[in-house]
This record gives C-alpha cells, sequence and structure tokens, in this order.
C-alpha cells in the first residue's frame, strides 16, 4: 500500500512541477542593469543595449510578449545572439519579429538552432537583412557613427565560427562588440579582443536546482558559464539565460531573460 502512495505522490509533484515549469518559461519580463565595460568609449557611455537571444520561435504566442519587451525597453541597440528559430514556422515568425522591430539598430549572428530545416525549408540569412536586421557571420562593421565597431560569428556550438576572419577588418584601437552564440567563442585564438562579448546558448541550464544551479550547461566551457557576467581577456563576457526554451517547453529555478544593459566605463 504504501509503495503506491508513494508512486502516486511522485507522479502528483511531478505534475506541479510541470505546471510550475510551463509557468516560468511564460515568465518573460525586461530586465534592466548597468554593465561596466572596459575602455568604453565616452560617446558610448550610457548607451541602452537591449540583449536578447535563443528565441525558439516555435509558437506565434511568443511574439506578443517579445513586442512588449522591445517596446518597454526603447532601446538605442538591439543585439540578438541566435536560435530565433528552431522549429516549424520559426522562420516566418523570426522574420515577422525581426522586421516589427526593425525601427531600432538590430544585429543578430546565428545559432544552431536556426541551421534546423522548418517544413523542408532551410533558412536563408538574406532574409532577416531583408527584414532589417544587420547579420554578422565571421564578419564585422562599425557602429553606426560612434568609434566602435561590432562583429558577429556563426554558431561556435557546431564550429562554423571564423573569428580570425571576423576580427580582420577591425582596427587594433577600436572598441568591439562580439555577438557569438556560444560562449565557447572564449576558446578561439583572439577572443580576448574584444571589449565586450555577448553570448547565448546555454538557456542558463533551463531546467536547474533551487538557487538556479544548473546540472547541464551544454557548453564545453562548463556550468560556470550557464549565465552572467564574466571576465574575458581585456573586457567582459555575457551570457543570457535566453528568451525560448528547447527540447522541454519548461523552465526551472531559471526565468527566461532579456536585459536593458546601460553601458559605462568600468
Amino acid at each position: 500500500m504504501l509503495e503506491y502512495v508513494l508512486i502516486a505522490a511522485a507522479a502528483a509533484a511531478g505534475a506541479l512541477a510541470w505546471q510550475a515549469g510551463l509557468r516560468e518559461a511564460a515568465a518573460l519580463s525586461l530586465e534592466r542593469a548597468p554593465l561596466a565595460v572596459p575602455g568604453l568609449p565616452g560617446e558610448l557611455a550610457g548607451l541602452r543595449l537591449l540583449h536578447l537571444s535563443d528565441l525558439h520561435l516555435r509558437r506565434r504566442s511568443r511574439l506578443v510578449p517579445l513586442l512588449r519587451v522591445v517596446s518597454d525597453a526603447h532601446p538605442d541597440l538591439v543585439v540578438i545572439t541566435g536560435d530565433l528559430i528552431g522549429g516549424r514556422g520559426g522562420i516566418d515568425r523570426s522574420a515577422s519579429f525581426l522586421e516589427a522591430i526593425s525601427a531600432y539598430p538590430l544585429y543578430c549572428c546565428p545559432g544552431n538552432a536556426d541551421y534546423v530545416r522548418d517544413g523542408g525549408r532551410r533558412l536563408d540569412f538574406d532574409l532577416w537583412r531583408r527584414c532589417g536586421a544587420q547579420v554578422l557571420i565571421n564578419q564585422a562593421q562599425p557602429l553606426g557613427r560612434s568609434p566602435a565597431w561590432i562583429a558577429g560569428v556563426d554558431d561556435p556550438h557546431r564550429r562554423r565560427d571564423d573569428l580570425a576572419a571576423a576580427l580582420a577588418p577591425v582596427p587594433a584601437e577600436a572598441f568591439l562588440i562580439l555577438l557569438a552564440h556560444s560562449p565557447d567563442i572564449i576558446f578561439r585564438p583572439g577572443a580576448a579582443r574584444p571589449q565586450l562579448t555577448l553570448c547565448g546558448h546555454t538557456h542558463g541550464g533551463q531546467v536547474c536546482l533551487p538557487g538556479g544551479w544548473p546540472p547541464y550547461a551544454h557548453v564545453r566551457a562548463g556550468r560556470r558559464y550557464a549565465s552572467g557576467v564574466h571576465p574575458q581577456g581585456r573586457g567582459v563576457l555575457v551570457v543570457s539565460r535566453g528568451v525560448g526554451t528547447t527540447r522541454l517547453p519548461v523552465r526551472l529555478f531559471c526565468p527566461p531573460q532579456a536585459v536593458l544593459w546601460t553601458l559605462h566605463p568600468a
């Protein structure tokens, strides 16, 4: 009899955890935080940079809270570090989202899920460019009229990245922001060059233990780099917990994340 009671209790606890995980995964809200960046030019002090990652736009219902976040942030710059798609309909929804926020300066790089087939289709990154995004795939360009550059690499998780090619045109003295899908970019030669590196991919662990400790982060860099701000070379590395989910549609002790960083000199 006791065995059946324990089984029923475990099943009830599992159902409650599942429902809690679904609610947490849907609880996207805008975070605002300062970010100290070494070598930040005075012209960029106070820049409001919205960092999004791992959107995984499988359902149209995800678009509404995302658009609300961008509207609430009213950023000076939006960067997206990959995995906009990753399921049927994701290509079209990613295009709709990018087009809807294209009034803001918008830069992105690909993630591993952006190469997944979507109903027999593969993403043509020119689609994102036509929607107003600057898609940086192992390349760099000046950041508007500021004395800074922004670079982006292809997906480091699948070793598609070529950091050397991305950094080649950047002047040695220039302030540099680097977009990369995975924090595993830190293992590449030249990874210490950017003053600010923005990544995602880990989902913060997605299903964590109380306190946000991730049993698994899905990166060679290890659980230390599951999320947060870390020293990196002569700058800082920022790893987002991401917006969406993968495999399981739940999050536990690891809420979705969209951060409006206000940059200031370290």
